[in-house]
């Protein structure tokens, strides 16, 4: 007896202990896939400022310029409320989001996936294979206007980065050194969304000597992952983007996989020539 009490004693802690296990296991961070904005609202909710492709949001229907304005029966005033009310679900929970476009109140039904918090992975779903994203450049020395249709027929490289970023302009540097070299159908821009006298400053200061482009559109606003680093965009000359990742990379690996796909581009564009 003293030995099967024994025995139901160590089951009932051996249950015990992976019932803990089981509440402890780390669970995915939800989310709705949506970049969110807290200025220029009209219904006190949260503005959406970008939709991102694959994601709860998408697939409900969610639009740049929606205002979300509750989450299942909650509220939502304010970006920090609507991330505290979809962190309290679980991932693949159902939600219905409510929202309001052109003054109409709308809902949709979805189920919440786990966050990609990899910045790269998350640029990869999102334009890899696709059609080069809208933009319109304008070159820091005063030449004509570059966008995503002028620039067809020549393989293009943007790296994306903010003034704030001095070590960019290193990682810029590596970038034209490895992926560009002596190829001469092949373009690197360095782009940034501010004014010519913050860029001109950033390049007497840093000694960049990539080309410089301001963005005109809001390219940089959409695909600059983290403004510590430089987000990378290799465009065949197709207009279909090829590569693209948010810094060098652990030892430059986003670095030389941007060279080897700008040198597979450069090959496919010359066998169509």
């Amino acid at each position: 007896m003293r030995v099967l009490g024994a025995m139901l004693v160590l089951a009932a802690l051996g249950a015990a202990a992976a019932a803990e296990t089981v509440e402890r296991k780390p669970r995915g961070q939800p989310w709705i896939g949506v970049k969110i904005t807290d200025r220029d609202l009209r219904w006190g909710g949260v503005g959406v400022t970008d939709v991102f492709d694959d994601t709860p949001a998408s697939l409900c229907g969610l639009r740049p310029g929606d205002e979300i304005i509750g989450v299942g029966l909650a509220e939502v005033h304010g970006s920090q409320e609507l991330q505290l009310v979809v962190g309290a679900h679980d991932v693949g929970d159902r939600v219905t989001v409510s929202y309001v476009r052109d003054g109409d109140i709308k809902r949709c039904t979805t189920r919440l996936t786990e966050k990609i918090v990899d910045p790269t992975e998350l640029l990869h779903r999102r334009v890899v294979d696709r059609a080069a994203p809208p933009f319109t450049l304008r070159p820091l020395d005063g030449g004509k206007l570059i966008d995503d249709v002028s620039s067809r027929g020549r393989v293009t490289v943007l790296a994306l980065f903010s003034t704030s970023c001095d070590d960019c302009a290193q990682v810029i540097g590596e970038l034209a050194e490895k992926a560009i070299g002596d190829l001469t159908q092949v373009d690197l821009l360095a782009v940034s969304n501010t004014g010519k006298d913050s860029l001109e400053a950033y390049v007497q200061r840093l000694g960049l000597t990539a080309a410089v482009a301001s963005d005109e559109d809001d390219l940089v606003s959409r695909y600059l992952a983290a403004t510590d680093e430089v987000t990378i965009l290799v465009i065949d000359h197709e207009g279909i983007v090829q590569f693209a990742a948010s810094g060098a990379g652990p030892d430059g690996t986003h670095l030389d996989g941007a060279a080897f796909c700008v040198s597979r581009a450069d090959r496919a564009r010359r066998k169509a020539d």
